[in-house]
């Protein structure tokens, strides 16, 4: 093998983002469904945090635009760190601010500044992503048992 093929073929490797999938290196944190949710999770809340008052910006309405994007960065950081302790810490916090955004919306909803049906709607994608969170890290969970026994 040339010098330089061997440098393209060693520049690709570094170029290729690390994942916690060991048994299938190609895939990517995007096409994880817990991911997905997740993001739509963040776009809703963009969307219906547009109708919170403007003096709000620094206030509620940047508090749970924050916590919202956390949940999927989260994921992603634990995804890519190549250690499943790191990713269980990573989905531990990512659940604590799910839990977090779910009183925000709730005290939202409670200071009229978001309608109930978009409360609900809100709130029921909340859940999912809860859910698909949680029944990952059980996974992440049982495989690192597994790899210890």
């Amino acid at each position: 093998m040339s010098q330089t093929n061997f440098n393209q073929e060693q520049n690709s490797e570094q170029r290729q983002p690390r994942n916690n999938q060991g048994d299938n290196p190609e895939r990517t944190y995007k096409e994880l469904v817990a991911w997905q949710k997740a993001h739509s999770l963040v776009i809703k809340i963009f969307d219906v945090t547009t109708m919170f008052p403007k003096e709000e910006l620094i206030g509620l309405t940047g508090q749970i635009k924050n916590i919202a994007v956390l949940i999927p960065a989260l994921l992603v950081e634990g995804y890519v760190s190549n250690n499943s302790n790191k990713y269980i810490d990573c989905l531990d916090e990512a659940l604590s601010k799910l839990a977090h955004l779910e009183y925000l919306l709730l005290l939202a909803k409670d200071v009229r500044f978001l309608p109930r049906n978009l409360h609900d709607e809100t709130e029921k994608l909340r859940q999912d992503v809860n859910f698909l969170f949680f029944r990952l890290l059980e996974s992440i969970r049982r495989r690192t048992l597994s790899k210890r026994r």
